[in-house]
């Protein structure tokens, strides 16, 4: 159910346009749009967006809150581990944290050259994994935590590495297997985050734009260019294509069986539900 909330609200920020300049007085609480949401349990949901905007519930969303994170940098991601413990992080190479349920926040890392961060995965309070830059920069990274934050080690990659692609979206199904997308290629670490190597390429003109593992053998990435789904049940050795009548733009794999695909068409948004790994599928219509 985690996953699910936070594959609709990505998904609507997919067609929300950009972040505006403007702070929001009315309607509150608040406007600006939504980037990324965390779901803790049943109860505790915090979006994260535009201008700082970080909203909370407590109550299954029955009433929201904002919280004051003392800055105005687009947050890109949002991850809670638990009801007290998460991160933010934003377009301007921004890592912020809070302990308190987001009470309180403080910066743990600040990029010197801004450095847009693109997503982030957390395994536990400790395990955390961020990934950004590309082609923002031209000094593509990722950085990984063992300590909770008061520490990133941070792997620069040479562009060349991801031919000018920006690490786009990451996923970590556990604390040592994850994977990130860029351009069109997919990397894998088996280390936690310390180390990626490059695991294949999808072809051209593939353009990666979602990837989701449910474990670390059974995954999806989307291709936004070509309409397609790429699925793996070996851990990403071998991928399998499957086509898709419209616009595949966020994928959130819940089970190796159960998943989720969200796009639009001409008949507005749409989203396709699988209980047997892709093999059928059931739609909805979203509405424009």
């Amino acid at each position: 159910m985690k996953k699910l909330v936070a594959f609709f609200i990505a998904l609507s920020a997919q067609f929300a346009g950009q972040a505006q300049d403007w702070q929001w007085l009315n309607p509150l609480p608040q406007g600006n749009t939504l980037y990324s949401v965390s779901v803790v349990d049943s109860l505790h949901v915090y979006c994260a967006g535009g201008y700082g905007t970080l909203m909370k519930t407590s109550n299954g969303g029955i009433n929201w809150t904002i919280q004051n994170t003392g800055t105005t940098d687009q947050f890109t991601g949002v991850k809670f581990t638990d009801s007290l413990t998460g991160w933010v992080i934003s377009n301007k190479g921004k890592i912020l944290h809070t302990s308190d349920a987001g009470i309180n926040w403080i910066i743990q890392y600040a990029d010197p050259e801004f450095n847009y961060l693109t997503s982030l995965s957390f395994t536990s309070p400790l395990h955390g994994c961020v990934v950004g830059g590309g082609i923002y920069t031209c000094r593509p990274e990722t950085m990984t935590t063992w300590d909770g934050g008061a520490t990133w080690v941070i792997d620069t990659m040479t562009v060349d590495s991801l031919l000018f692609a920006t690490p786009i979206d990451v996923s970590f199904p556990d604390s040592l297997h994850g994977w990130f997308i860029a351009g069109s290629d997919i990397y894998i670490s088996r280390d936690g985050g310390a180390s990626w190597n490059h695991q294949h390429n999808f072809g051209w003109p593939v353009w990666v734009q979602s990837l989701s593992f449910a474990d670390t053998l059974h995954g999806w990435v989307s291709d936004g260019y070509g309409d397609l789904l790429y699925k793996t049940v070996d851990g990403g050795t071998t991928w399998s294509v499957q086509g898709f009548p419209w616009y595949p733009a966020k994928v959130c794999l819940i089970t190796p069986s159960i998943g989720y695909v969200g796009g639009f068409s001409e008949q507005g948004g749409m989203v396709m539900k699988t209980t047997d790994g892709g093999h059928t599928w059931s739609a909805n219509s979203l509405g424009r």
